[in-house]
C-alpha cells in the first residue's frame, strides 16, 4: 500500500566495489533480464563512471508505481545521460532491471558511483546536466497529466535492426505507451541507429492509448544530427517539418484504430 512504513536496517553496510550476482542472457529482446538492487546506503549514479560491465547493456529501468494503482516504467541510458529516471539517480535499496546479452555477463559499481544529489521524481523527461547531445531526439507524448517519452539517438556504431548492448526495449506502462520501432520490429524505448544515411524513415509506434487529444513533444529537433527533420502523419495524410519553433504536433486518437495504430 501508500501508508507511510518505518524500516529499521541492522547490520554493516557494504562499502567499496560490489559485484553483482547476474542471469546470462542472449542477443534476444525477452531474455536477460536481472532485478538488481543499489547496494549501498547511499544513493548512486548508473553512468560510465563508477561501473564496470560486461555483456551489460546501458539501459536501466525502474517501475514507480502510483497510489490510484497505475504505474510507470522510468529508464535511464547511461550513454548520452538521457532518459525519464532524473539523473540516473537510484536511491538506497531501490530495486532496479538491466539487461544482459552474453552467457559469462558481469556487472560492478563502485564507491565512485555514490552521489549526494536529492532525489528528484515527476513526469517529465530528463537530460543530463551538460544538456542533451546533438545525436539525440527525445519525443515525449502527453495528455495534459500524465507523460512518456521515447529517445532516438545516431552513432557510428548504431544499427538500425536491435542491439541489446545499446537499444532500450520499451516497457510498457499501465497508461499510454509511445516508442519507436527497430528495423526488426522490435519496440525501443531507446533507440540508437546508425548516423550513416541520406534519407531514413523511422515508425512511432503509440500502443494502450485512450480516445482523447494528445500532444507530441520533439526536443533536440532543430540539432538532432543538422538533419531535416519531419513527422508524417498517415491518419490525417498530413506532414510537419520539425523546428526550434514547430516542435510540438497536437492530434486526437478516436476508436477508429487508424488513429493510432501505425499512424
Amino acid at each position: 500500500g501508500f501508508n507511510p512504513t518505518t524500516l529499521v536496517q541492522t547490520g554493516v553496510p557494504n562499502q567499496g566495489n560490489f559485484a553483482f550476482a547476474l542471469t546470462g542472457g542472449t542477443g534476444s529482446s525477452g531474455d536477460g533480464w536481472n532485478l538488481l538492487g543499489n547496494p549501498y546506503a547511499s544513493d548512486i549514479i548508473w553512468s560510465n563512471t563508477g561501473w564496470t560491465s560486461t555483456g551489460v547493456g546501458n539501459v536501466i529501468y525502474v517501475r514507480e508505481n502510483s497510489p490510484g494503482g497505475g504505474f510507470t516504467w522510468r529508464w535511464w541510458d547511461r550513454s548520452s545521460g538521457t532518459g525519464n529516471l532524473p539523473n540516473g539517480q537510484i536511491p538506497a535499496g531501490q530495486g532496479f532491471w538491466i539487461q544482459t546479452s552474453t552467457s559469462n555477463p558481469s556487472l560492478v559499481v563502485t564507491e565512485s558511483a555514490k552521489t549526494n544529489l536529492p532525489a528528484t521524481s515527476n513526469n517529465n523527461f530528463f537530460r543530463s546536466s551538460d544538456g542533451m547531445p546533438n545525436n539525440v531526439l527525445a519525443i515525449g507524448l502527453s495528455n495534459g497529466s500524465q507523460n512518456d517519452v521515447t529517445y532516438i539517438k545516431l552513432s557510428n556504431n548504431g544499427t538500425d535492426t536491435y542491439d541489446k548492448l545499446s537499444d532500450g526495449v520499451k516497457n510498457q506502462n499501465s497508461f499510454f505507451n509511445i516508442s519507436t520501432l527497430s528495423a526488426d520490429s522490435v519496440d525501443l524505448a531507446v533507440n540508437e541507429l546508425s548516423n550513416e544515411f541520406c534519407e531514413k524513415n523511422i515508425q512511432i509506434k503509440l500502443a494502450t492509448i485512450a480516445p482523447g487529444s494528445y500532444t507530441m513533444q520533439f526536443d533536440n529537433s532543430d540539432k538532432f544530427n543538422w538533419a531535416q527533420v519531419q513527422l508524417i502523419d498517415k491518419f490525417t495524410n498530413t506532414t510537419q517539418s520539425l523546428t526550434e519553433s514547430s516542435s510540438q504536433y497536437s492530434f486526437s486518437v478516436t476508436t477508429d484504430l487508424a488513429s493510432y495504430a501505425k499512424r
